[in-house]
């Protein structure tokens, strides 16, 4: 988590999601020049964030880009949100957090990341980034939730850029509805 710069499709996965969060808010600019592998001194060290966005408010967003083969686990959405809060604590500005991955995120990463505020997203390069999932865990009903599947269009590196269509899927209840 406290790497230096990343190189090649890691690289061009933190553009991508860097792109996808500006899309999403388009008030958001990148931190310095492109936002990507940003430098903060924080917590007595010095941590490398894979994608920064300010605010016009100058209220920052952090985002941690993970391509791994493997469902992520909560120690790395543990790790990810002490930064966070260090980053906080060391800045004096409000500071969100997003964790992306291409794949999945264990139960206790969920769990986690609802508890401590890191918005949980995955978006996968082999789909074309064409697909992005947020994720949460209810409680209540003590399971995953994929909240919203958000359909991109196809954007090469000279395309305009057309809002995005967003579909909420919900699953239908089990059984029949009874009156009481």
């Amino acid at each position: 988590m406290t790497g230096g710069k990343a190189f090649g499709v890691n690289r061009d996965y933190q553009v991508e999601c860097r792109n996808l969060l500006m899309r999403r808010d388009t008030a958001l600019k990148p931190y310095g020049t492109e936002g990507i592998d940003v430098r903060f001194r924080a917590g007595g060290t010095t941590w490398t964030f894979d994608v920064v966005l300010t605010s016009p408010n100058d209220c920052l967003v952090v985002a941690e880009c993970r391509r791994w083969a493997t469902p992520v686990k909560q120690e790395a959405v543990a790790g990810f949100a002490k930064k966070v809060d260090l980053v906080r604590d060391a800045r004096r500005v409000p500071v969100a957090g997003v964790f992306f991955v291409k794949t999945a995120y264990q139960v206790g990463a969920l769990r986690l990341g609802d508890y401590l505020g890191i918005q949980l997203a995955a978006v996968s390069e082999e789909d074309g980034f064409s697909h992005l999932y947020f994720y949460r865990w209810d409680h209540t009903k003590n399971r995953r939730i994929r909240d919203a599947v958000i359909f991109l269009p196809f954007l090469g590196p000279t395309s305009r850029v057309f809002p995005p269509t967003v579909t909420v899927k919900r699953r239908r209840a089990r059984g029949r509805l009874t009156r009481g």
